[in-house]
């Protein structure tokens, strides 16, 4: 309904006011009047944006769609995730071919 609204260039304080919020930060507006997904691993801005319906994604669903748009090889990919994984990165798995 959001992304309707600022299409249609709704004020912004009705859309605030629909929507129940206080305050729309700059990224989420960004991301939904521009049809983008928002790319973050912390976690509470993935709260917040779910609470929002700001598409989303992280560091693992950046990798994968490099690999689906053959920008980078699955092989370096995977060579990128396991190097994080050495610098402390929390993934849920060591290799992407379990998400993809």
């Amino acid at each position: 309904m959001a992304t309707h609204l600022l299409r249609n260039q709704a004020d912004l304080r009705h859309i605030q006011a629909i929507l129940g919020h206080a305050q729309i930060t700059g990224s989420e507006l960004y991301a939904i009047s521009r049809r983008m997904v928002l790319a973050t691993d912390d976690i509470a801005a993935r709260r917040l944006a779910a609470r929002r319906n700001v598409p989303l994604t992280g560091t693992l669903g950046l990798l994968i769609e490099l690999v689906k748009q053959d920008v980078m090889t699955l092989e370096k990919a995977n060579v990128a995730l396991s190097r994080m994984i050495e610098q402390g990165y929390r993934s849920p798995c060591e290799r992407l071919e379990e998400l993809i």
